[in-house]
């Protein structure tokens, strides 16, 4: 199921002054704003595979219920993880011997997106959780030489509903924002001052609130979402 509840929908100060900070210490705009929904939503247990981790230390930021052993993999040995593996080619890993999963801003850049969610499915004990993040409104973003990577796709919750079917439980939350707000997250790249940025967010943000009030009294039947990305929760 969806949850339209988006904590990226502007509409309080609390919000914005998060945005702020973080645009300020060099985040992008979908990555705190998607950042906010993982720590709200992800509670690590037991056996934690981090795939696609590169040298990031995301795991420590996240909550965790009880003793957590974190198990990075990813193609790269150069990020030096605990495992190499190709996620085209499935997951060196047991039947049901992990109890929780993080594929953050991982499945764009797989290409057998299919057979990855079939393999953590098959990995995870009963129970288990898979935690997916995934941007959608992006630029192609690939990148060439030592460390090459391509860019595959983009899924709406819709498709992801339909990809993590299998699953018991799935629920899925849009990093949802205005259009001003998506507008200057496509660009956001060009604009490379920190002051400039956080001044344009602040703009983007408050003429996206009285957007959002006007096209509600102009019309309040349709449902138009300006979605920067999904925060998918699966349950094995």
């Amino acid at each position: 199921m969806t949850n339209k509840s988006a904590i990226g929908s502007p509409g309080t100060t609390t919000r914005l002054r998060q945005l702020v900070a973080d645009i300020w210490r060099g985040e992008s705009i979908l990555r705190s704003l998607e950042d906010r929904v993982l720590y709200a939503e992800v509670v690590l247990k037991g056996k934690t595979l981090d795939l696609g981790s590169g040298t990031s230390g995301y795991l420590n930021r996240l909550k965790q219920d009880g003793r957590v052993v974190p198990v990075t993999v990813d193609v790269r040995a150069e990020a030096r993880p605990h495992v190499v593996a190709n996620f085209e080619k499935g997951l060196p890993f047991l039947d049901g011997c992990v109890q929780t999963v993080l594929l953050h801003n991982v499945l764009e850049h797989v290409a057998a997106c299919d057979l990855l969610i079939r393999e953590i499915g098959r990995i995870l004990q009963p129970g288990g959780t898979l935690y997916l993040s995934m941007p959608f409104l992006m630029p192609v973003h690939e990148r060439k030489g030592a460390i090459a990577y391509r860019d595959y796709r983009r899924l709406t919750g819709a498709a992801l509903e339909e990809l993590l079917a299998d699953f018991k439980v799935v629920r899925i939350s849009p990093v949802e924002v205005g259009p001003f707000l998506a507008a200057f997250h496509v660009t956001f790249s060009a604009v490379p001052l920190r002051l400039v940025r956080t001044i344009i967010v602040c703009a983007a943000w408050s003429i996206d609130l009285l957007y959002a009030r006007l096209r509600r009294r102009r019309d309040p039947e349709t449902d138009m979402a300006f979605v920067l990305g999904y925060v998918a929760v699966a349950e094995r």
